[in-house]
Parts: structure tokens; sequence; C-alpha cells
């Protein structure tokens, strides 16, 4: 069984998009990306969550006639010494250059979901993730809610704990 969602931008333009049960929600974004003529992008559902690319469209407890938004962002880039790490539309990031410089992020490729924000310094990067949490191609912290990066470091600045 089929359903028919209607997946709209921010500017109005919206199309609707079949989709069956058993299918994901990566499956819809992307008929849905495909029919508006966009790029990567994030489907928010009425609440304005994020909905989950590997869920099934059962699972993501979605119905005939709902109504999704496609958040497109821009592309943000950042580089080090030889490296170069993009946020894409849809929050995950995409790393290319010298390996010896951060362009690796293979370790930690599965992390890089809703990216916020990039630093880099000489040889490598952080993100802040939409949670707080900073991903590294090394050390992780948790909590952070501001990153800066200079020539050979990264500053983080941690909430504080309220327990």
């Amino acid at each position: 069984m089929s359903i028919a969602v209607e997946v709209g931008l921010l500017s109005g333009k919206a199309v609707t998009v079949e989709v069956g049960f058993d299918e994901t929600v990566a499956t819809l974004k992307c008929r849905a990306q495909t029919a508006l003529g966009v790029g990567r992008g994030r489907l928010l559902d009425s609440s304005g969550s994020v909905l989950d690319m590997s869920a099934t469209i059962q699972t993501a407890r979605l119905e005939n006639g709902d109504s999704l938004t496609m958040h497109i962002s821009q592309t943000r880039v950042q580089a080090s010494a030889g490296a170069f790490a993009a946020i894409l539309g849809d929050g995950s990031v995409v790393t290319w250059g010298n390996a010896d410089y951060g362009s690796n992020s293979s370790a930690v490729q599965d992390q890089l979901k809703n990216v916020q924000q990039i630093q880099s310094c000489g040889r490598a990067f952080a993100a802040i993730l939409d949670d707080g949490s900073v991903v590294t191609w090394g050390d992780r912290q948790r909590n952070v809610q501001y990153i800066q990066a200079s020539r050979y470091a990264f500053l983080a600045i941690l909430g504080l704990d309220s327990s």
C-alpha cells in the first residue's frame, strides 16, 4: 500500500510524492528532491523534527495526506592545511584532500549527521552536531556549546552540568 505525502520548501513550492509503507524515509526524500529540483536537504515533520532517514514510512508514522518540509541549507566549507570538509544541505559531511591533514573521516562518518558547524586546524577537523556534541577525527567531547580553532588546537566551551 502506498500513500501520498506533500513535501514543501520554505519558498512555498510543494510537490506530492507517493511512497509505500515499506519504503524508507530516505527514498521519500530522494523522490521529493528530484521532484522539487533541489539538492540534498532534511525532511521535517509538522512539529519541526528531522525525520530518521533509515526508518520506514510506517515506522516514521507518516500517513496519507501528511505535509512535510524540505529544509535546504547552503554548503559550508572549512579547510585545514591540506584538506577540506563541507557540510552539505542535509547536515552530512564530505571530506577530501590529503589524508595526513584530516581528509579521511571514514572512522567517524556514521556520526557526522545533523552537523551545524565545522572548524579546522593544521591537521584536523571538529564538527559540532545539533545535539551539542562534538565529533573530531580523533577525540570526542560532550556538552559542547561552541568550538573554535587555531593553527594547532581546538577550543571547546562546555555547558555546565546541572546535576
